[in-house]
């Protein structure tokens, strides 16, 4: 096949031999993919590594049975290195790639997520968001690239507007429930959560305000079990271990 100019963000890299690397790149135009990257490990000058953006000109599998793109040498585009000194940041952005890593599905472009993507780390290298709220935002933004977009304005049971207090969420239904069709006292999104998901979930871009600590963990906990749901599958993040920690 004949060789394709890719704009990708690095998710990942392993090495696959003493010189080259194995490449995991979520690319603008074909989504997720993976590559080997001959000669990668050589020298000083190693351009493939996470929390960059290149333009390659791979070369896609030769056929079915062979799923690993070429990846030359590529040219950088945007370094987002610099978050590695923060380490606040740092978790949030280290999340940031292993979510997009676990749900993508390899050869499916998502440009919308990719665009997503890159605004959230840009927001975090210029500190204009929140790191917490950046990825809370992110989180979100993917339930709607994806397909199972959360109702947070409407009852998704009953169909009546939602005005706090409101009820619990309701994974199977996508969304929050009213006080009404959720009759328990269990389980009901305490004020500062409901607040928290409503601001991230209208936000045009990565959000700047100070998400509380405990609406952190909650939605952290509500957006990843949704998210697994749907992927038919746990979706266990490392990075989570960081993010549940005391900061």
């Amino acid at each position: 096949m004949s060789p394709q100019v890719l704009r990708a963000v690095v998710l990942r890299t392993r090495p696959y031999s003493e010189t080259s690397l194995w490449i995991r790149l979520f690319s603008q135009s074909h989504g997720k993919l993976s590559g080997i990257a001959k000669g990668a490990r050589k020298g000083k000058d190693r351009l493939f590594t996470p929390l960059i953006e290149v333009e390659v000109t791979g070369y896609p599998p030769r056929s079915d049975e062979h799923t690993l793109w070429n990846l030359p040498r590529p040219e950088l585009v945007t370094d987002w290195r610099e978050l590695t000194r923060n380490p606040d940041a740092m978790v949030y952005a280290w999340g940031l790639l292993e979510v997009t890593d676990k749900l993508m599905q390899e050869m499916e472009p998502h440009p919308e997520s990719y665009d997503n993507l890159s605004a959230s780390l840009d927001a975090l290298l210029g500190k204009t968001a929140h790191p917490a709220a950046t990825f809370l935002w992110y989180l979100v933004r993917l339930t709607d690239e994806l397909g199972y977009a959360l109702q947070y304005e409407i009852c998704p049971r009953c169909g009546h507007p939602l005005v706090f207090p409101v009820g619990g969420f309701a994974r199977v239904e996508g969304g929050v429930l009213c006080r009404s069709c959720h009759a328990s006292d269990r389980g009901v999104l305490a004020e500062a959560v409901w607040e928290t998901l409503v601001t991230v979930a209208v936000s045009v871009g990565p959000p700047d305000f100070k998400v509380p600590d405990g609406a952190r963990d909650s939605l952290l906990n509500l957006l990843v079990d949704y998210l697994g749901y749907h992927a038919d599958k746990p979706l266990k993040l490392e990075a989570l271990k960081l993010l549940r920690s005391p900061r």
